[in-house]
């Protein structure tokens, strides 16, 4: 059971169905599909994330904390974990194989981790709430080692990490509900129920600004595209932003096959 994992990772399979361009569906394709559950070596059959590292494993932020799979064994990484009480929210697996996990339910705190999932440092994010639970976490990682973090939550608020402070930002009466998190360049996208905002990792204090064309707009998922642009994807259509410049896929917009290449 995979109730809620983040939209980003379904993207792909997303641009395959509703792409006018793609191919259409070999039926007479057998797949080979394996289902792993607490029989199977999960702790907990209830997975918020999945991310895959540069080894080829396969990270899963459960209910009950974090496990991985490398194709053979599952390993339980709970046992005396940081955060096993509260269940890991979303997993990201940086530029340079560190794995960051957030935390489900308050204290939210998001764990460094090395490329064997053992803790290196916690951050305790200011946002609290009776009732909230993480929904997102973005990472950028810098080649020195310097990373930016986002995280959002069913309260409405969104937590900026710079490497030394934290900047909280209300969502509820600008973007409103936050569906998806993404750097881009030097900024942070952040998607919601009321458009695509940009907010600038260069004048922090200035807070996030509408992207043109997309101030109203619900956006319910952002994704790297090939070319260093993002996909965007709205209720009903997808597109993709590149240079600032946002070119609808679904809406009989045209657009080369080559570059329309994820």
């Amino acid at each position: 059971m995979f109730p809620t994992i983040s939209p980003r990772k379904i993207l792909i399979v997303l641009l395959f169905v509703l792409h006018p361009l793609a191919p259409a569906p070999a039926y007479s394709q057998a797949f080979h599909v394996d289902t792993y559950g607490s029989a199977e070596g999960l702790v907990s059959s209830i997975v918020y994330d999945v991310d895959q590292d540069h080894a080829g494993r396969m990270w899963f932020a459960t209910r009950l904390g974090l496990m991985v799979y490398d194709g053979l064994d599952w390993r339980d990484l709970t046992q005396g974990d940081v955060v096993q009480e509260t269940g890991s929210a979303r997993i990201v697996v940086d530029d340079i194989g560190r794995i960051w996990t957030a935390s489900r339910l308050p204290p939210i705190e998001v764990v460094l981790r090395d490329d064997q999932g053992v803790p290196i440092e916690v951050l305790r994010v200011p946002l609290e709430g009776e009732h909230i639970t993480t929904t997102d976490l973005a990472v950028k990682t810098l080649p020195d080692s310097t990373s930016y973090l986002a995280v959002a939550t069913t309260g409405r608020e969104i937590a900026c990490w710079d490497g030394e402070i934290w900047r909280v930002w209300n969502t509820r009466n600008d973007v409103g509900r936050v569906f998806d998190l993404d750097y881009d360049g030097d900024s942070l996208l952040i998607a919601g129920m009321k458009g695509l905002r940009s907010w600038s990792l260069n004048d922090p204090e200035s807070g996030p600004e509408p992207v043109s064309g997309l101030e109203d707009e619900t956006i319910v998922a952002l994704a790297e595209a090939s070319d260093g642009g993002k996909w965007i994807v709205g209720a009903d259509w997808i597109g993709r932003l590149r240079s600032g410049e946002l070119v609808r896929l679904t809406d009989g917009s045209p657009m080369d096959p080559e570059e329309a290449a994820v």
